[in-house]
């Protein structure tokens, strides 16, 4: 057999349904990984919220003092380790819902709103398309991408927010711990990952499927 044929047998249009269901196991067991990998980000950033909290909460009764000295960007921190919290399970969830048989999906597939799927037509149960496949991927990556990695990097800009103070100038340190410095870094760790979750989910979520 001749290098072109068995290049044409291992094309994607010419796999058989059992070389789909074996190519669908491996890419479940690749999305499992991520969604371990998601959780465990997820408990990382709950713990560094609870030590914010340490660090925020006075000790003891009423009116005690901290047990650490409080950063200025402290509030700000803690929005955008929330943001990323949320984002982590929030991924994770999306990711396990990839791992959900076939049989599961109902009349609206389970990897996301497809517009040219019809929703009064049921997908033929059990049966793995190559089509399928191609929106399992899709979906794996769009997910992994834009909610962990996203959650990734709002967890990553809190920790910067909390290790500035120590290498910022005295005359920044006086503007962080007014008033009108701590509204700007706090109003926008509100504002854009309540932004940044409505434009994936208006833009991204929503896009059509690649694949026939």
């Amino acid at each position: 057999m001749s290098n072109d044929q068995n290049q044409k047998d291992l094309s994607p249009r010419s796999m058989t349904g059992a070389r789909v269901d074996a190519a669908a196991q491996e890419l479940r067991a690749k999305i499992g990984n991520k969604f371990q990998a998601a959780t465990f980000m997820g408990g990382l950033s709950a713990a560094v919220i609870g030590i914010q909290l340490t660090i925020l909460v006075p000790s003891g009764a009423p009116g005690g003092s901290r047990t650490l000295a409080a950063p200025p960007l402290l509030p700000a921190s803690m929005l955008l380790m929330l943001a990323a919290l949320f984002l982590f399970i929030y991924g994770a969830r999306r990711l396990d819902a990839l791992t959900m048989p076939k049989m599961f999906w109902g009349e609206t597939p389970y990897l996301g709103k497809d517009p040219r799927r019809s929703r009064t037509t049921p997908l033929t149960p059990l049966v793995m398309t190559l089509g399928d496949l191609q929106a399992l991927w899709e979906r794996m990556k769009m997910h992994w991408k834009y909610l962990v990695g996203g959650a990734t990097w709002s967890a990553f800009v809190s920790l910067i927010l909390m290790v500035v103070p120590i290498f910022a100038p005295k005359a920044w340190l006086s503007y962080l711990t007014s008033s009108e410095g701590l509204s700007y870094p706090t109003g926008g760790a509100v504002l854009i990952p309540l932004v940044y979750l409505l434009w994936f989910r208006l833009f991204k979520d929503r896009k059509p499927l690649s694949h026939d």
